[in-house]
């Protein structure tokens, strides 16, 4: 099923959430995995910029990751709390 014929059989508000949250999520996935092939691609480029070592130079995005993951842990607490447009807008930022 393609995109406009699943958001033309939502039946209600909730299932149209559910399919935004869903699209979102795969949206992040995929920008997340460039911004990783993109900073890969650059290492040698920070390593010379910063006077580091690859192992150092790496860490900025392992901090990421970290930081992000907590940050989702923190929101499924609240998720059933807060509505799905702040959930949404808060993981975009």
């Amino acid at each position: 099923m393609d995109g406009v014929g699943a958001i033309n059989n939502v039946k209600s508000k909730k299932d149209l959430y559910s399919l935004i949250l869903i699209w979102s999520s795969f949206f992040l996935y995929v920008t997340i995995f460039a911004a990783k092939t993109i900073f890969t691609a650059e290492i040698m480029v920070i390593q010379d910029a910063f006077g580091t070592t690859k192992a150092e130079a790496s860490m900025a995005m392992t901090y990421y990751f970290i930081v992000y993951a907590i940050f989702q842990l923190i929101l499924s607490v609240f998720m059933g709390k807060i509505n799905l447009k702040i959930y949404l807008t808060l993981t975009a930022i």
